[in-house]
């Protein structure tokens, strides 16, 4: 105010009833507020999409392990479950696995064997994957397309060809220790710190054989960076070394194949690095990987040519560069040891990671190369990338997916100490006394038949209470069939069953006393049964096992709360 006329200044803003008003007061965001590009936030947020949807692949995976770590598991341990210290430093199908294999012992010892507790950590582990790629970006890109590219890492990474990687945890431990310590070794090779670098290159070799492609990739970003000649010879030379001693100490596994061609090897090394785009036809898969490897190999042949014109490298080009060529000897090594399966093999989901780097390092180099691309072209094209390959890689989750039920049997195949359904479900039967004893999946108390209280392995069940269901061609809503005949301890048992034209809930295998004695999955598809009973309800298959030697065992399914009996052998007359 004005103190000589009491007239109010026009810089003072007029107060009414003792209040400033609000639409006078100048609000200044925070600096930290207004540096943030909202923008990539909101491109970032997608991002979360695939991360999302792995955590929920991961919990509804079985909770029994896969093949290969029961393998693992009764190499390691005696039958009383005590480490046999030795030999974690067996290799694995030639590969010197030492540090997964310690993780498949210290989940069995300490966190009980269950499968989502190494899907979980298989999950953190891509995520630190994706951290690393992220800080190989170069911050000159601007944050939007530093942010967009850290999204399409995410998809690819996480993508729905990587299914296996995540629902069976022991497939995504044994691969993403080697990758994510071969991209920190590369990450440190870019930054021009080679014995960090190093060391993370032992760490990948001591994680899987493909770490050995990381050597060659070291001594390439060492040379496009400009570092001393030392710094390029020698990765080659510990490359070599480590290259020697696994040759004198690994067994070779002698596989019978035919005659194998040089293009049968590279229709193997296409098929691994571009599975990302089918599961189905090997001649796409084939035709993308050799379209991606192509790339990547130009762009690094391009910035040798510039190195050797004297031209400046950026170390992100010459990490990225590092990482498509570490990818492909990986994809080589693949093809060299497992091409005699066919060149199909390559699109095992077990290998999804490699076509997902191997399309990274593609991506980035082109943004490297063609610097002026704008940030919304490169948003606008990793989505449709992320979104084109994470529907394609719909195929290589389902496959993974009709896996799943196999395992459900395979528990309580090992709990009623079914040998031949052990190993018809690809399950070691020598492990079963190192498993009870440390007390790993099923042998604790997260394994349930999942038909309620009263109705677990070794409970009576009142037969009087046990409904007939109908059999095949007989009127009514309530039918099914044991499809296998005759219902035997230690064997096959599959069919289906309808109540009220519904799936049942659950299936056990009782004898002749009323005794729980097997059970196993229900709600299997059976698409037939929609086409020959004219029902709309395509699940309602099932699959159990029962204990050798069991006296006279009936199917018995569960709808409602109530059980009914399936008949096994069609009346006759």
């Amino acid at each position: 105010m004005s103190e000589q006329a009491g007239v109010p200044d026009k810089d003072t803003p007029q107060v009414r009833g003792g209040f400033t008003p609000i639409a006078s007061i100048d609000i200044e965001a925070p600096a930290w507020l207004r540096r943030i590009s909202w923008p990539a936030v909101l491109v970032g947020l997608i991002g979360l999409l695939p991360v999302a949807a792995s955590v929920v692949e991961v919990l509804r995976s079985p909770r029994l392990h896969f093949i290969d770590y029961w393998t693992v598991l009764s190499r390691l341990t005696n039958d009383d479950g005590t480490l046999i210290p030795r030999a974690l430093l067996g290799y694995h199908h030639e590969h010197p696995m030492f540090v997964p294999q310690f993780l498949f012992w210290l989940d069995a010892r300490f966190l009980g064997g269950s499968n989502h507790t190494l899907g979980l950590l298989a999950l953190v582990l891509a995520g630190g994957l994706v951290v690393v790629l992220n800080r190989m970006l170069p911050r000159e890109l601007g944050v939007l397309t530093r942010t967009a590219l850290t999204v399409g890492f995410v998809f690819l990474v996480f993508s729905t060809t990587a299914t296996e990687l995540f629902g069976q945890g022991m497939s995504g431990i044994s691969w993403f220790p080697v990758l994510l310590s071969s991209a920190l070794a590369l990450l440190c090779a870019q930054r021009g710190r080679p014995w960090l670098s190093f060391g993370f290159g032992v760490l990948a070799c001591v994680c899987h054989a493909t770490g050995f492609g990381v050597w060659p990739a070291i001594a390439l970003i060492a040379w496009l960076r400009g570092d001393k000649a030392r710094r390029v010879v020698w990765p080659l030379v510990v490359g070599a070394a480590v290259v020697a001693v696994w040759a004198v100490t690994v067994t070779r596994e002698r596989i019978s194949a035919g005659r194998l061609d040089a293009d049968d090897y590279l229709a193997t090394v296409a098929s691994t690095v571009g599975q990302l785009w089918s599961a189905r036809v090997e001649d796409l898969a084939v035709g993308m990987g050799a379209f991606t490897a192509a790339g990547v190999l130009a762009l690094t042949v391009a910035l040798i040519r510039d190195r050797g014109l004297g031209r400046s490298v950026s170390p992100a080009a010459a990490g990225f560069s590092g990482l498509g060529i570490f990818v492909l000897a990986g994809a080589a090594m693949v093809a060299y040891s497992r091409t005699q399966f066919g060149v199909g093999v390559g699109m095992s989901g077990r290998y999804a990671a490699f076509a997902a780097l191997a399309t990274a390092a593609l991506v980035v180099l082109i943004v490297l190369r063609r610097s002026r691309i704008p940030a919304n072209t490169v948003v606008a094209g990793v989505l449709v990338l992320s979104a084109v390959t994470w529907v394609l890689g719909n195929g290589q989750a389902g496959i993974q997916r009709r896996l799943y039920p196999n395992q459900e049997v395979a528990a309580v195949a090992l709990r009623v100490n079914a040998t031949a359904q052990l190993a018809r479900l690809r399950v070691k039967p020598e492990v079963r006394p190192a498993a009870l004893a440390l007390g790993v999946y099923p042998f604790n108390s997260d394994f349930s038949l999942g038909c309620g209280a009263g109705r677990e392995l070794g409970d009576k069940v009142d037969l009087s209470t046990v409904k007939d269901l109908a059999q095949p061609g007989d009127p009514g809503p309530n039918t099914g069939h044991v499809d296998t005949g005759p219902v035997r301890g230690d064997a096959e048992i599959t069919g289906w069953a309808l109540v009220r034209n519904q799936a049942p809930d659950c299936v056990l295998v009782l004898d002749q006393a009323g005794t729980v004695v097997g059970g196993g999955v229900a709600g299997l598809t059976r698409r037939d049964l929609a086409q020959q009973l004219r029902i709309d309800e395509m699940n309602a298959g099932f699959s159990a096992v029962a204990t050798p030697g069991s006296t006279a065992p009936s199917v018995v399914v569960r709808s409602g709360g109530e059980l009914y009996r399936v008949a096994a052998v069609a009346r006759k007359g």
